[in-house]
Parts: structure tokens; C-alpha cells; sequence
């Protein structure tokens, strides 16, 4: 594994080293993909650790760490105050805390950018009208694909709700997938040029080809924003009301407090690590557009950020 050309390396001071002392929770989306692989190289080279990435859904993950059952240790990509309801229990009793370091995030409608030109579609309203409708569904059958979320996604519980309370479910048909195999689909519907809609969120890979753009919502307001998640409720749908855009979102890692008690040469690390919006994108930009193994850009940008790294093990805040 790469190395530092100047390593500051920790020893373990209060457990001995063992297999998985840190088990890091992996999200299926992206940038929680990316950030658990650059935790986990970062503390296998500068500490005596053992780490483990483990796939987990937020359920899971969260779960894991409020009731410090030694599944997970870390998520690697909390949105707030999306992700709240997982984490303000685990905050309450004193066993989830989050780092310091944010990214933004944004969830929300999106279009290409020829299909917005095409059809006008620029605003919510727009995607009822007769014309767009004719647009995205070329062989007349009422049945448009609109892409919510993967499984387990908060996000794709509330694209369920907004179709419907947005009025629009009698003509689009939500579809759940991995975010991978829909890109697939996504990447084909653009080199033909098909008119689509699907659900977005921002950083993501699809924004660093500058095609797609927003649908305009209204703006988020808590009166018309009531979000009741199926792990919560069999009738969590009718039980929901969503009929703005989401609130814009901070960003950041959420870890179990015990790990970082259990392990305190790396609490400075966990308290203060966070990357950059353009790192984020910048990642996205070489893995998914360039065509680099995760493992490759993470190691690059790991020697390029020494610094910062050294700030976080030491206590200090860095971007």
C-alpha cells in the first residue's frame, strides 16, 4: 500500500491491534463509496489499526453505531438534516457524534439539459403539461420511468411521496435501482438523446459533464414537508406529505463515540476529517468519467493532501 513520503504513524495506545477495529459503514451511493475507501487507506497507513469496509444500509449502519454493537463504527456519508431521524437518537445518548467538516449536498429533480430546451421543461408544472408528457413518453403509454433512489434510500422515499402529492403519479412510474445500473440506462438515454427525468443529487458524477440541470421546485417550507420513512410505518406513504424541495443538506462523517474513546489516536481524525465539494467532484470526475480505479485515486489524492491530513491527526481543521 502507498505510504507517505513523511508518515506521521500513530501507534495504538489503548487496545491492541485486532482484526477489524474499525469497521467502516459503506452507503450504496458514491461519494460514500469514495469517502469510506479514503478513510480506510488513511488509517491503515498512519495508525496500527485494522479496518474493514463493509456495505450496510442507513438503517443498519446507524443502528449499528447508537447501540454500539461493533457492526459499524463509522458512516461515511451523513446528510443532514435529512439523515436526522438515524441520528439524533444516537446523539442523545452520547453515542454517534459527527465531524466537524462539512460538504454541501442537494437533492432534487433533474432533466437534461436538450430535454429542458426541447420540451420547456424548467419548472414542476411543466411536467404536467400534455406536451412534456408526450416528450418522455414516445410510445404513448403512460408510463414514464422517474428514477427515485436506490433501495433503502431516504431519497427514494421521497420521490415516491412527491410524484404523488405533486399530482404527476398517474403518468410517471417511480423506479427503484442500484445507482450504478441506473447510470447505465442514464448514460445510453444520453448519447440517443431520449427525453428523461430522474431524481439527482448534487455532488454527483452527473453534474461534472455540466449536462443535466434542476426541475424547479418550491422552495422548501416545513409546512408542506411531512416525511414518514417505511421503517417507520406500514402506511408511511399516506401517512407523508411532500410538496417543495428539499432542504439544502451539510455533509460529513458520523462515527461511534466508543471508537473514538477505545482508540484515541485517532478521535483528532475522525472529529476534524471532511473532504471538499471539489474533491468530491474532482474524484467523480477521474473514477467516472476517466475511467481510474477508486483505489488509485484515493492513494493520489491521499499524497497530494498530506497537510491536511497531518491537520486532522493533530486536532487542526484543514481545507
Amino acid at each position: 500500500m502507498l505510504r507517505f513520503a513523511t508518515p506521521i504513524l500513530i501507534a495504538a495506545a489503548a487496545m491492541p491491534a485486532a482484526a477489524q477495529d474499525i469497521i467502516i459503514g459503506e452507503p450504496n451511493w458514491f461519494s460514500g463509496t469514495v469517502i469510506a475507501n479514503v478513510l480506510h487507506d488513511i488509517i491503515e497507513q498512519r495508525t496500527d489499526l485494522e479496518v474493514e469496509i463493509a456495505a450496510g444500509t442507513n438503517p443498519e449502519i446507524f443502528g449499528a453505531i447508537a447501540s454500539n454493537s461493533g457492526a459499524y463504527h463509522v458512516h461515511a456519508d451523513v446528510w443532514m438534516p435529512g439523515h436526522a431521524q438515524w441520528v439524533e437518537d444516537g446523539r442523545e445518548n452520547g453515542a454517534i457524534a459527527l465531524a466537524t467538516t462539512t460538504y454541501d449536498g442537494r437533492i432534487g429533480m433533474c432533466t437534461p439539459r436538450y430535454t429542458a430546451d426541447a420540451l420547456g421543461l424548467r419548472t414542476i408544472e411543466d411536467m404536467a403539461r400534455s406536451e412534456v408528457i408526450a416528450g418522455l413518453d414516445p410510445d404513448g403509454d403512460g408510463d414514464i420511468p422517474y428514477w427515485v433512489g436506490g433501495e433503502g434510500w431516504q431519497m427514494s422515499a421521497v420521490g415516491q411521496i412527491k410524484l404523488r402529492d405533486y399530482g404527476l403519479r398517474d403518468s410517471y412510474e417511480p423506479v427503484i435501482a442500484g445507482e450504478g445500473d441506473y447510470q447505465e440506462d442514464l448514460y445510453a438515454a444520453f448519447a440517443n438523446r431520449e427525453h428523461v427525468v430522474f431524481a439527482c443529487y448534487e455532488p454527483m458524477s452527473w453534474f461534472a459533464m455540466e449536462y443535466i440541470e434542476y426541475i424547479e421546485e418550491p422552495e422548501f417550507g416545513e409546512d408542506e414537508y411531512t416525511l414518514v420513512l417505511p421503517g417507520d410505518s406500514d402506511n408511511w406513504l399516506e401517512e407523508s406529505t411532500i410538496r417543495t424541495a428539499e432542504e439544502l443538506s451539510t455533509v460529513q462523517i458520523g462515527y461511534a463515540t466508543a471508537i473514538a474513546d477505545a482508540h484515541p489516536e485517532i478521535a483528532p481524525f475522525l472529529a476534524n476529517f471532511g473532504l471538499t465539494n471539489d474533491d468530491i467532484t474532482e474524484f467523480m470526475f477521474m473514477i467516472d468519467m476517466k475511467g481510474m480505479s477508486i483505489e488509485l485515486a484515493v492513494q493520489d489524492w491521499i499524497v497530494l493532501n498530506e497537510e491536511k491530513i497531518n491537520g486532522w491527526f493533530s486536532g487542526v481543521e484543514t481545507l
